[in-house]
Formats: C-alpha cells, sequence, structure tokens
C-alpha cells in the first residue's frame, strides 16, 4: 500500500487497506456464506467504522467476521474457500484456529469460528506472531514465531499455486504456498505428530497461549445493515459490544489501536482466558 495519509479529526492516519476492495471482499466471502447457510457477521474494527462513521475505516489493515461454532463447520468453510479462490482470492484455512483468511494485494479478510464455553464465546488468541512492547526480537521470539508459523502450516487448506495466484501474492506469500504445497504430501498421521511437536516448541520459546472471551449475549440477535448496496448482518447490541471491546472512548478514532497490545488493556473489556487452546484435539485437515 502507499503511504498516503487519512484526515480524520486533525489526525492524520495512515491508510492501510483499499476500503472499494475490501468491502466487495466482505461481500463475497458474505455471499458465498449464505450460500452454504453459514450465518456470519461484520466483527470489531469492520464493525466499528461502519457504526461510527457509516463506512469501513482505510486505516484498519484487515476486516473480521465471525460465525457460531457448528458441527462439521469445516465443509462449509472449505466449499466457500474453493469458490473464492476462483474469485481471484488467496484464500488460507487454519483448521486448527477456525480462521479463514481471504487475501488479495492491500486486503485482508478474516473469517472466525466463536466456540460457546459457559456465558461466553472464545477463540484462540496466540500472541507468536505479535510480540508487542519488544523493540528487538530475541533468539527465542524467533523460534516462538517460527515454530508455531510451522505448526499451523501442518493443516492449512488452500488452493494449488497457479499462475493467478502467484500474481495476487507477495513474495512471502508465494514462498507461504510453497510449504504449504510441501506439506500436504505428508500423511496426516505424521503432519498431526509434527503439528503438535512445534506448537510444545513454541511454547517453551515463550509464546502465549491463551484465549478471548466476549459475553455471548452480545451475539444473541441479529439485524442487518447496507454495505456498499448489500446487506451484511450485525450484532444488534453493537453499540454496546463496540463498548465492550474498545471501551467508553470507542467514539474517538485512533490510530494502531488494538485492545490486545498490553497498553490499550485497560480499556477493553475483553476477557482473557489463560489456558491454551486444546491443539491436541483439534481439526488438521
Amino acid at each position: 500500500m502507499t503511504s498516503t495519509k487519512h484526515q480524520s479529526n486533525s489526525k492524520e492516519f495512515k491508510i492501510k487497506s483499499d476500503v472499494d476492495q475490501l468491502g466487495k471482499t466482505i461481500i463475497d466471502v458474505n455471499k458465498l456464506a449464505s450460500k452454504y447457510n453459514l450465518k456470519i457477521w461484520l466483527g470489531y474494527g469492520a464493525l466499528l467504522g461502519m457504526v461510527r462513521e457509516k463506512r469501513l475505516l482505510p486505516w484498519n489493515n484487515d476486516a473480521e467476521l465471525g460465525f457460531h461454532f457448528e458441527e462439521n463447520y469445516h465443509k462449509k468453510i472449505i466449499k466457500i474457500a474453493d469458490e473464492l479462490s476462483l474469485l481471484g482470492y488467496n484464500v488460507y484455512f487454519y483448521s486448527t484456529i477456525g480462521c479463514l483468511s481471504v487475501k488479495k494485494i492491500g486486503v485482508v479478510v478474516n473469517l472466525n469460528c466463536f466456540w460457546k464455553e459457559n456465558e461466553f464465546l472464545v477463540r484462540p488468541h496466540e500472541e507468536c506472531v505479535k510480540w508487542f512492547n519488544i523493540k528487538k526480537w530475541s533468539f527465542s521470539h524467533y523460534i516462538a514465531h517460527y515454530s508455531y508459523w510451522l505448526a499451523r502450516s501442518m493443516s492449512i487448506h488452500t488452493q494449488k499455486i497457479s499462475i493467478q495466484k502467484i500474481q495476487n501474492s507477495t513474495r512471502s506469500e508465494i514462498v507461504k504456498n510453497i510449504l504449504i504445497t510441501i506439506n500436504r504430501v505428508i500423511p496426516k498421521k505424521i503432519r498431526t505428530l509434527l503439528h503438535n511437536i512445534f506448537v510444545s516448541i513454541a511454547k517453551k520459546a515463550g509464546a502465549k497461549f491463551t484465549k478471548t472471551a466476549i459475553p455471548s449475549h452480545y451475539f444473541d440477535e441479529f439485524e442487518k445493515i447496507n454495505l456498499l448496496g448489500e446487506e451484511i448482518i450485525v450484532p444488534k447490541k453493537k453499540e454496546q459490544l463496540l463498548e465492550y471491546i474498545y471501551g467508553k472512548n470507542w467514539k474517538i478514532p485512533k490510530e494502531n489501536w488494538s485492545f490486545y497490545d498490553n497498553k490499550n488493556k485497560k480499556e477493553s473489556n475483553i476477557k482473557y482466558i489463560n489456558e491454551s487452546w486444546d491443539y491436541k484435539n483439534a481439526l488438521i485437515i
């Protein structure tokens, strides 16, 4: 992306997303989810932008969608992923954490599964990739980062490498796709074993494995809003949800604000459950 600035409330925020393409991508994902009877909703920063400013925020680097866990949901996600790939997207289904990542250059849309635990909806939250408040990575940081990535790569569903896919990929994504293609040749039993070994190495290297939780009552009822002429579902208690996630000052635009950054955790009410995701029994496809 370019370093163009966007003026908002006398502050200049760096543009990180092509909002027109981002909106189109959300609509494409939403249409296919509807086709396969998977109810998805707009969440986090994308919801914040649509509620507060009636638009997607160009200084967000991605858009988040969610859906409730259901038995064999992965079969629907794989069908959605395969059809999105035919539309020219780079698509990755990380089955162990229930996340579908949909990409084009300048655009990232993540579709996340939420599991019900008591009165909360939970999802994995691993601080292996982004080390906040650390200016310089140590050797153990690199070990944790790449071990966890290798673990996830053992169970990623994506389309086969093609000329179109290469054209829509960055160099790092091309390397990533080559490694994923190689991994898929490995028998599932061995990939499962390797996955658990790499997760164990990441933990020993200092990666933080937790779960984030939001009260499930925020997602009991939904309503429809307009996005680029199409209808998309959002939680009915959207303003209360945004205050829960972003704090009382959620209506004030902020740059590079993340609820999982340590300096912002006092503002957010998101609950952190200090236990690892059940990776030993996670879905390996």
